[in-house]
């Protein structure tokens, strides 16, 4: 009793503790929907969904789409045409006027030629003191664009890096799956040994009891497994971008 009163008192815990994560973790969820009704979140679907990823190659071609990197290509961008528009204050600036003059006292000699006046005139500016300043702004410009294209280039390294571990923690997630699952049958075959053992006096209660244990805890240990799919096929979706 004493040995039963223990295993009882430690399921008890396990409980409590699992309930206090489902808590945290609908916490963080509204969180994350910046959410503040206190209403109950109802969650659909099983950990026995299926959870199904493109391929490895689709997902690494897609990188480039990752926020991220998206931010910093802009920041690529807006560097390059601040160049060009730097580049630009060296141009020559051409400008053309014109004016028609009407000189007359009388209404009757609107039209007559000699009373009228015509001016055009042509401007060319040359900016030839903004040859320091285009060339710092271009520099700036141009160490603002390498400076993008170098933290590009690493953040799809460490993307790289991040979706190939997430794709092989989903499949040693799976594989553990499989794993699990072999050990629940082995469980309850064992389990029913155990009844049919103690049916027939073989076996004690104690040892019965062991039996149903290591089933339910083998049972756990599938769940979490399932669970664990689930994490590391949302974790490479994340990393891929999607």
């Amino acid at each position: 009793m004493t040995r039963a009163g223990v295993e009882v008192a430690n399921a008890k815990a396990v409980l409590i503790r699992a309930r206090s994560a489902s808590d945290t973790a609908l916490q963080a969820l509204r969180a994350v929907m910046s959410q503040d009704d206190p209403e109950p979140l109802f969650l659909t679907g099983s950990l026995d969904d299926v959870t199904t990823i493109p391929e490895r190659d689709a997902l690494i071609a897609g990188l480039r789409q990752r926020a991220d990197i998206q931010a910093l290509a802009a920041q690529r961008d807006s560097a390059v045409q601040i160049r060009k528009f730097a580049a630009a204050d060296m141009m020559p600036t051409v400008g053309f006027t014109g004016s028609l003059q009407y000189q007359q006292d009388g209404l009757g000699q609107f039209w007559n030629g000699d009373n009228r006046s015509f001016q055009a005139g042509i401007a060319v500016q040359v900016p030839l003191l903004a040859a320091p300043k285009v060339r710092a702004q271009k520099a700036a410009a141009t160490a603002q664009e390498q400076q993008a294209v170098h933290a590009i280039n690493a953040t799809l390294d460490a993307a790289r890096l991040e979706l190939t571990t997430a794709v092989q923690e989903l499949a040693s997630a799976r594989e553990l799956v499989d794993v699990q699952r072999k050990a629940v049958e082995l469980a309850r075959e064992s389990l029913s040994i155990a009844e049919v053992s103690y049916e027939n006096g073989v076996i004690t209660s104690s040892e019965l009891n062991d039996a149903r244990v290591s089933l339910m805890q083998t049972e756990w240990a599938l769940a979490q497994a399932k669970y664990g799919v689930i994490v590391a096929g949302a974790r490479t979706k994340f990393a891929a971008g999607l």
